[in-house]
């Protein structure tokens, strides 16, 4: 008896380590700060849980983070990714910033980075694909942000259930019930959840479009060319038939938001405690009378105009009791309080106890880092979800914000008093860091709970049946409609009455008349 306890036992758990150790597809975006966010998540899953999990990256992205392949991950180079020069993209839309700002125009990424083509290789690679058949893959995790439909597009040719990974929170394509009068969702744009009556406005029509409008990118067409074998669907239903969504937020940085329970918020993936700095940095840092700032604005600063950079470096020369430390050109050097390098350890620096402001593009991992350690932000907002990403820092009182192309000496001046001096940035932004490292579980921890559940047990249980509505029945038009009709038969037939009435009101009213006048 004991005998075949024993050995149904270790079948059993044969059976649960097999069942566990098969592989996650996983899909990355070639930019630097997406993928080391995912394969930070994609390393605590398979270490903590088991499993194996396949990754699909750049030739770019794979050397800096000098990701190889191992017992528990293996690397795969896609040649369509290869293509897609991100990095250059960022650096030629840094060139004609301010051009296009000074034209009244929004930078977009999009516009120097072939999208579409690259969704178009990528699927076309028949040689990736043939790999990625031979392997049983469970779940795929995807990338959302801007690549999320070509690469949703993707597993639904594979079968295989996804979740999304990123910062993009879209309640729309989610299918999370909300406000649009206090839930802005949409991050291009610079709203905050008190908006004016415009500001209503235009963020209820912008919802309605984003349902109604075709993608940009995975038209029904293109889905349908990507997918011959398979029903067709639009963009909409494969944002909205993702198994779980982990968004890369946080109600202390972010405005609270509305959820179900198949979104989990998981801002901060990045954060960590900071490492011992090299001697170079250490020593500057230490040789400051008040106190550090660091300044970074993305992998795009060296193709920025020269002469935005000479405002700065002016600004900076007036504040000799702060060092400065840029993250700007091809090789370190000091010049005053400022020292220059192409590479910084910003969190470690943004860690060290005499760093005092952080001027940053706004990007969603260096807010986090900024407030992971408590340090006070100048915003420059840039392109993309950078415009909310300041507004939302404003709004918390944990910085100011300035626009880069168009701001003084004196501006950035004003600005890092007011950050280095002004009690309510700093305290605001402490408290924040206090309540963020008080939570008995990490973003990483979270993101890797819910990536084991999917895969062990589906999303049959935090399934929202508002992912499978129409979007008629999601923005309650059905109702809206019933409720119309009915007000429009009440009236109708209160004023066919009334007529009648004031018909009947003047018959008797003349009939009164003319019997007096014959009597008369």
């Amino acid at each position: 008896m004991l005998l075949q306890i024993v050995v149904a036992y270790a079948l059993f758990a044969n059976h649960v380590l097999a069942d566990r150790s098969e592989n996650i597809l996983v899909l990355a975006l070639p930019t630097f700060s997406h993928t080391r966010n995912l394969m930070d998540v994609v390393g605590h899953v398979t270490q903590t849980y088991g499993y194996s999990a396949t990754v699909v990256t750049s030739t770019t992205i794979a050397s800096s983070l000098k990701l190889q392949s191992n017992s528990a991950i293996h690397i795969i180079i896609s040649s369509a990714l290869d293509k897609a020069d991100v990095k250059d993209a960022e650096t030629r839309l840094a060139k004609e910033i301010c051009h296009l700002k000074g034209a009244g125009k929004k930078p977009s990424l999009s516009e120097k980075w072939d999208v579409v083509k690259t969704c178009d290789n990528f699927h076309n690679d028949t040689l990736l694909l043939t790999l990625l058949k031979r392997k049983q893959f469970r779940l795929a995790i995807i990338d959302n942000v801007p690549l999320a439909e070509c690469f949703s597009s993707f597993a639904y040719k594979l079968s295989l259930p996804y979740i999304f990974f990123g910062v993009l929170y879209d309640p729309v394509r989610m299918r999370v019930p909300f406000s649009p009068a206090s839930t802005p969702f949409y991050f291009r744009y610079a709203l905050s959840d008190r908006m004016s009556f415009f500001e209503r406005m235009h963020n209820v029509l912008t919802s309605v479009v984003m349902e109604l409008a075709p993608s940009y990118l995975v038209s029904l067409t293109n889905v349908a060319k990507y997918t011959p074998n398979k029903s067709p669907v639009t963009s909409t239903q494969l944002m909205s038939n993702a198994s779980f969504h982990l968004v890369e937020t946080d109600f202390l940085l972010d405005y609270p938001k509305p959820s179900l329970p198949h979104v989990a918020f998981v801002g901060g993936i990045s954060t960590t405690p900071p490492n011992t700095l090299t001697d170079m940095f250490q020593t500057f840092i230490d040789s400051s009378q008040y106190g550090a700032v660091v300044v970074s604005f993305g992998s795009g600063l060296n193709g920025f105009p020269e002469e935005r950079i000479g405002i700065f470096v002016q600004a900076f020369k007036q504040r000799l009791d702060l060092n400065f430390i840029v993250k700007h050109g091809s090789s370190g050097y000091v010049e005053d309080n400022i020292m220059f390098s192409p590479w910084i350890p910003q969190n470690d620096l943004l860690g060290h106890p005499k760093t005092v402001a952080f001027m940053t593009h706004c990007g969603n991992n260096g807010q986090f880092e900024a407030l992971y350690h408590g340090v006070p932000m100048i915003g420059f907002p840039l392109f993309s979800d950078q415009y909310y990403n300041c507004e939302r820092m404003r709004q918390k009182g944990y910085g100011v914000v300035l626009d880069f192309c168009s701001c003084s000496i004196d501006d950035i001046k004003n600005a890092l008093t007011n950050v280095t001096s002004q009690h309510i940035y700093i305290n605001n932004i402490k408290n924040a860091s206090q309540i963020f490292h008080s939570r008995t579980e990490s973003p990483l921890q979270r993101a890797s709970y819910w990536i084991d559940h999917i895969i062990r047990y589906g999303n049959k249980f935090i399934h929202s049946y508002s992912a499978d509505m129409p979007w008629y029945q999601y923005y309650l038009l059905d109702i809206l409609m019933v409720v119309a009709i009915f007000v429009f038969l009440a009236g109708y037939i209160v004023t066919v009455i009334f007529n009648k009435w004031l018909c009947l009101l003047y018959h008797m009213n003349n009939n009164g008349i003319s019997s007096k006048t014959k009597s008369n």
